[in-house]
């Protein structure tokens, strides 16, 4: 099957396009790959050592990634020259809303979003409320920084913003090449 790696940021409805992503069978990296391993998440922030993530898209075992590591600062690039073929979703949303609720979940992940994952993929320290300008700033320009890579490299991405569409189901669907299932479109993580 297809590999089809999202890019979007924490809190940007990634979580419920998994789950659309498995009501269309496909198979999706676990996020224990990134959380249970320390020794991964060093090679990534202290040694910008991405080959784990590179082998762990190769092996083979998954088709879809999304979240840690795979959305986190620029490793997009390493797996687009590993992957030039594979399809990529960035996941946008308003960036009031993303950084309200962004840091709303920090509160509650607090013990799993520690200063230094935190500075490595958002430029950001805890608490998350002294730095919201920032956070919406670095939200905008990574964003933006995904757009101009995928212009000037070619390569397939689909921006979709699951707030304001109509009919997402149709919109991916399209892009993945796959019939739309017949079920209203999941929404799952909400943080209040």
């Amino acid at each position: 099957m297809q590999k089809v790696i999202c890019l979007g940021a924490h809190k940007t409805w990634t979580t419920s396009l998994t789950q659309a992503m498995r009501m269309l069978k496909f198979k999706n990296c676990p996020e224990t790959f990134w959380y249970n391993s320390l020794k991964i998440q060093n090679e990534v922030i202290k040694e910008n050592n991405y080959s784990s993530i590179i082998n762990c898209i190769k092996s083979g075992k998954y088709d879809f990634f999304e979240d840690s590591p795979f959305n986190m600062g620029t490793i997009y690039i390493d797996i687009f020259k590993n992957f030039p073929d594979a399809l990529y979703i960035l996941t946008l949303r308003d960036p009031e809303n993303w950084v309200n609720s962004f840091i709303r979940w920090s509160v509650i992940k607090s013990t799993v979003m520690s200063n230094e994952r935190l500075e490595f993929a958002y430029n950001a320290r805890l608490p998350l409320k002294n730095h919201k300008s920032k956070l919406v700033a670095g939200y905008i320009k990574r964003n933006q920084e995904i757009i101009d890579f995928f212009k000037l490299n070619g390569g397939k991405l689909l921006m979709i913003d699951f707030e304001k569409e109509r009919n997402p189901w149709q919109k991916l669907c399209e892009f993945l090449g796959k019939p739309e299932p017949k079920t209203v479109f999941p929404h799952c993580n909400r943080t209040k």
